[in-house]
């Protein structure tokens, strides 16, 4: 646990930690050994008697900026890679709906989630590379926005104003209910998810394609404009805003813009193979990159390298 704090523990040491610590999971009531006070303070005093006693005297912030670290890697778990804010747009969206000059437009960039209040208090979490329209006048007449990108939206009700989101060739529509949009241009595929209530869908043309209820999702295929609906687990929309990377039956594409989402890094590969495999995977907020492409690797049987523009070359 030293060695883990100051840095100096080898690539096997900080595996073992990580995994003892990502064991604790998010909920430290579910914890065998630590749903009690006295079950807590018997822990913490079996970790202290195993440390080393020092030679030299440990200054005291480093004491307690070790005990702090310590209590909140048992409470939170794991770290988490992505940062929350409260994005300003939260307040100067209300006086933009007033205006009704020009669109608001908030956006984010690799390794970045934001939380928007919208004027009607709808709450929109942004995944990273993403860009969200406001557009002018939004809560005097009509909710409409645009998004580039993905979201997740827990839309107030108003049954006289609905709440509409374009993205890219199709519209949803919403009453008042929670669902999650993906809409990345470098993805074949657009895909709604409803979480609670329904939402109904259309095309370019405002033809309805489907009216979703909780547990369905709708994938609509740019290159032809045809679509399929299925089911899908509701705890999914979750993963990305958890810091996770679910990845289920998906394609290279959409592994490519998980990892660029999570690292910053784009992924690449000539190899048919990697490019035409589905993927089955969940990748934890804990892994560093280094981890998440050798458990990549590790199931194509494949090896990378990376190249001289940042990228990384699987082959």
């Amino acid at each position: 646990m030293k060695r883990y704090h100051d840095g100096i523990a080898t690539k096997a040491e900080r595996y073992v930690v990580d995994q003892w610590y990502e064991s604790f999971g998010g909920d430290p009531e579910a914890v065998p050994g630590l749903q009690t006070e006295a079950e807590k303070t018997a822990l913490k005093s079996r970790l202290w008697q195993a440390v080393p006693k020092q030679r030299k005297p440990i200054r005291w912030y480093k004491q307690h900026a070790f005990r702090i670290a310590a209590s909140l890697t048992l409470l939170l778990g794991a770290a988490v890679w992505l940062y929350l804010v409260r994005d300003p747009a939260g307040q100067s969206a209300a006086q933009l709906a007033k205006t009704n000059n020009r669109w608001h437009v908030i956006t984010t960039g690799s390794r970045q989630l934001k939380q928007v209040q919208l004027p009607d208090s709808t709450q929109v979490w942004l995944n990273a590379n993403s860009n969200l329209k406001v557009l002018p006048g939004y809560g005097v007449d009509a909710r409409r926005i645009s998004l580039s990108g993905e979201a997740f939206f827990e839309v107030t009700r108003d049954t006289v104003r609905p709440f509409v989101v374009e993205a890219d060739g199709i519209t949803v529509k919403v009453l008042g209910t929670s669902f999650n949009l993906r809409s990345y241009e470098s993805l074949q595929e657009i895909k709604v998810a409803v979480s609670t209530g329904r939402v109904l869908v259309t095309n370019a043309a405002a033809q309805q394609l489907s009216e979703l209820t909780v547990g369905q999702e709708l994938a609509y295929r740019r290159a032809d404009k045809t679509f399929l609906v299925g089911n899908v687990a509701v705890a999914d929309s979750r993963s990305w805003r958890e810091g996770r990377i679910v990845l289920d039956r998906a394609s290279f594409d959409e592994l490519v813009q998980g990892f660029y989402n999570r690292y910053g890094v784009r992924l690449t590969t000539a190899d048919q193979d990697v490019a035409s495999y589905r993927y089955n995977l969940t990748l934890q907020p804990t892994y560093r990159l280094e981890e998440a492409i050798a458990l990549v690797c590790t199931t194509l049987h494949k090896n990378y390298r990376k190249e001289e523009n940042g990228t990384i070359r699987i082959y």
